[in-house]
């Protein structure tokens, strides 16, 4: 294993990187201007396409954990909370600046 952080000048070539704890998908540019809706830039010969790709981060994304509700709430509370909400939001002083400038 190499780190990375290390400011000598080894050849890394002749060490082994472990990827085990990286986590990241790269996905090609999509060029919009051809024709075709579907193309993308192919620029990672040897991988998946960019299809499978996205497809492949969207079950990733999909399959991650998410708090769960404890109580079930009635239409009639979360109309509450959101209209509390919706106060705090209308009287914060960014709210003021965000209206300010758009007019």
């Amino acid at each position: 294993e190499v780190d990375l952080t290390n400011e000598n000048d080894e050849d890394l070539d002749e060490k082994q990187i472990n990827y085990d704890h990286v986590n990241a998908i790269f996905i090609p540019r999509r060029d919009f201007r051809d024709s075709h809706s579907s193309h993308w830039q192919s620029r990672f010969l040897g991988f998946s396409n960019a299809d499978s790709i996205v497809r492949q981060l969207r079950q990733q994304l999909l399959a991650i954990d998410r708090p769960h509700i404890e109580q079930c709430q009635t239409q009639r509370a979360w109309l509450t909370h959101a209209s509390r909400i919706w106060d705090l939001i209308t009287k914060s002083s960014q709210w003021a600046d965000f209206s300010r400038l758009l007019t």
